[in-house]
């Protein structure tokens, strides 16, 4: 506890602080004392000079009448033995002092008085021990001086040493106060803004037991830790530094995958640019490998594809030399997978130690979008092989409803004649044959040419409404004035969805044209509120005939079909008071999905 005290700084300058005090306390103290102590000393002097003027008083008094003498002495020994003057002798404590005030007593009683009670009075006699009398009171007086002085000396001294050694203490207190505080508090204050501008390697010196030693101790513990915590950030800063701008070329890696692997078109020869960017991004060898286990497989690496002759020229010596690409030796592999259709493995290999998490996810990601990108083109190729079916059997039907229908009739008609020429028949029935056969050869080539147009339409890029302007124009060249009213702009309809669409308009128009000897044709195309696609062509023509020709029900047959194959309905009548109005209504594939 006694050591703690007296390391402590509050202590230390409590202790100064309480000896300076006490030195004041003894300078007033003193004061106090001898001025307690000088108190009846300037009384005495003064009646102890007294005494001198009072014995020459008393000679003079001598001669005259009365009582004056005998009141002079009275107050002359008054004076002599008076309680201030005796109380001043007895506190000064000084043996010649109080033999000088015996001895002035001594004359007085002895030597002086005795002449004055002689009758009569001794004068002469008197006045000649008078000198003698003066002289011992100056030495009285003097020595009450001396005494009163040396009192004044004593707290003279008392003063002077607790002046200096108040001053001793205060400049003890002031290098103490530099030495202990303000110094170490001015390293306390150095380190702390060096610490706030960033600086760890400032380290306060002051390290002792007392506050602002331990203050200073507690800084350096604190310094250090900052500087280790410091360091460990500025460590997970690089680290998640290096891990975002890994994060980000992998994010634009896929992103650049994923528009190369998008692109329209077969796949396949775009793998090896693919697997260079992963081999780039991961720092590591790739290659995929197409095929099953157990059967014939190709591999494909950024430097370009490899058939499953292992003993190839340029083959990857890192990948196994095996039909099983399943069983490598220290590759990672990743499936190649969609909707539980393997495409291939994705082989990897990461060097001396296994993949990372974030490589891993990276694979599996590019996996999953190379996945995507072969399944989509596998869908696509399929679906073209379908569209191709179908269109071989759009143009089967074509034929047969139209071109084969016209041969067989030429055939009918050929026959017919034959077997009129053999009968020699009249030349107006053969005429009438050859006018039928005419007809007919000129109608099948009409058709014909129709066909042509049809099998040869395309809707490009552009999408359905272009395809019916420039129909509009198309049929705008023969004649009509064609007014389109297109609003499917938010209607995705599927692709055979918008060819049989285009081929109704066409045929309706064609049938206008060839029948209707109309001006203008109103064409709009618009989903009504159940969802359904309504597609309307009226004209301002003649109207439907009671009974259409074989060449207009032809066409009628031919619509009807493809609203069949749109799984809706179509219907036309004539309106009033002129024109025929065709109307197309079915619902669209995507409202079913």
């Amino acid at each position: 506890m006694t050591d703690r005290f007296s390391r402590s700084l509050v202590f230390r300058t409590g202790l100064t602080f309480a000896a300076i005090v006490l030195l004041a306390l003894v300078s007033i103290v003193a004061s106090v004392v001898v001025a307690d102590h000088m108190e009846g000393d300037a009384a005495a002097i003064n009646v102890a000079g007294s005494l001198r003027m009072q014995a020459f008083r008393i000679g003079l008094l001598i001669d005259r009448p009365g009582t004056e003498v005998a009141m002079a002495v009275a107050d002359f020994e008054a004076r002599l033995a008076s309680a201030g003057l005796a109380q001043t002798v007895d506190a000064a404590g000084d043996d010649h002092l109080v033999q000088a005030w015996q001895r002035l007593q001594a004359r007085w009683r002895e030597d002086m008085k005795p002449l004055l009670s002689t009758t009569p009075v001794k004068r002469d006699e008197y006045l000649a021990r008078v000198n003698d009398f003066v002289i011992d009171a100056d030495n009285f007086v003097r020595l009450l001086q001396y005494a009163s002085e040396e009192k004044i000396r004593t707290l003279r001294v008392v003063q002077g040493l607790t002046m200096f050694l108040t001053l001793a203490l205060v400049f003890a207190a002031m290098y103490g106060l530099n030495a202990d505080v303000i110094s170490p508090l001015y390293a306390l204050v150095n380190a702390a803004r060096a610490t706030g501008r960033g600086d760890f390697t400032m380290r306060v010196e002051h390290v002792t037991d007392d506050e602002l030693g331990v203050l200073g101790q507690s800084f350096n513990t604190m310094a250090d830790d900052l500087s280790r915590i410091y360091g460990e950030l500025e460590e997970r800063v690089h680290a998640k530094t290096v891990e975002l701008q890994r994060s980000n070329d992998a994010l634009d890696m896929l992103y650049r995958m994923s528009r190369l692997l998008s692109e329209p078109g077969n796949v396949q020869p775009r793998l090896p640019h693919v697997l260079g960017m992963l081999a780039a991004t991961l720092r590591a060898r790739v290659a995929f490998t197409i095929g099953s286990a157990g059967g014939d497989f190709r591999v494909i690496t950024p430097d370009g594809e490899f058939p499953s002759a292992a003993c190839m020229e340029g083959f990857p010596d890192w990948l196994p030399r095996s039909s099983d690409p399943l069983k490598p030796h220290r590759l990672q592999v990743f499936p190649v997978a969609l909707h539980q259709q393997v495409f291939g493995h994705l082989s990897v290999e990461p060097g001396d130690r296994p993949l990372d998490a974030w490589a891993e996810q990276v694979l599996r990601s590019a996996a999953d979008t190379m996945a995507t990108a072969l399944g989509l083109s596998a869908s696509e190729e399929g679906h073209r092989r379908i569209m191709l079916m179908e269109e071989r059997a759009v143009i089967a039907r074509e034929l047969h409803d139209s071109l084969a229908q016209s041969l067989s009739y030429l055939k009918i008609q050929v026959s017919r004649l034959d077997a009129l020429l053999a009968r020699g028949a009249d030349q107006a029935d053969i005429k009438r044959i050859i006018d039928d056969l005419r007809e007919g050869l000129n109608s099948a080539y009409r058709q014909l040419r129709e066909l042509l147009t049809t099998f040869r339409l395309r809707i490009e890029g552009a999408g359905l409404d272009a395809a019916l302007i420039e129909t509009a124009r198309e049929f705008g060249a023969r004649g009509l004035d064609v007014r389109l009213d297109f609003r499917l702009q938010h209607c995705p309809l599927a692709a055979n969805e918008e060819i049989h669409v285009l081929q109704v308009v066409r045929e309706a128009l064609s049938n206008t044209a060839r029948h209707a000897h109309a001006g203008i044709v109103q064409v709009s195309l618009r989903q009504v509120a159940n969802g359904h696609v309504q597609v309307t062509v009226a004209d301002d023509g003649v109207g439907m005939p009671p009974r259409p020709d074989k060449r207009q029900q032809h066409g009628l047959v031919i619509m009807r079909e493809r609203a069949a194959t749109l799984g809706g309905n179509i219907e036309w009548h004539s309106v009033e008071p002129h024109g025929t109005r065709v109307t197309l209504d079915f619902r669209p594939t995507y409202l079913n999905s």
